[in-house]
């Protein structure tokens, strides 16, 4: 179980820029990955700000 509080390993690396905000405006951040024995996972830190009435519905890598 895990218990309520602080992450030790967690990292705050993003904010909202909100003069971006209905821009359209998607950057890559950075990228993280972990290669198992039966299992490759790929995290992507983005700064996604879709554009008004807009959404993203799909990432390529």
């Amino acid at each position: 179980m895990m218990e309520y509080g602080v992450l030790s390993d967690l990292v705050l690396t993003h904010y909202i820029d909100f003069s971006k905000i209905g821009s359209g405006e998607i950057n890559l951040e950075g990228y993280r990955y972990y290669i198992g024995e039966n299992l490759c996972t790929l995290q992507i830190d983005s700064s996604i700000y879709p554009e008004d009435n807009k959404e993203v519905a799909e990432i390529e890598v």
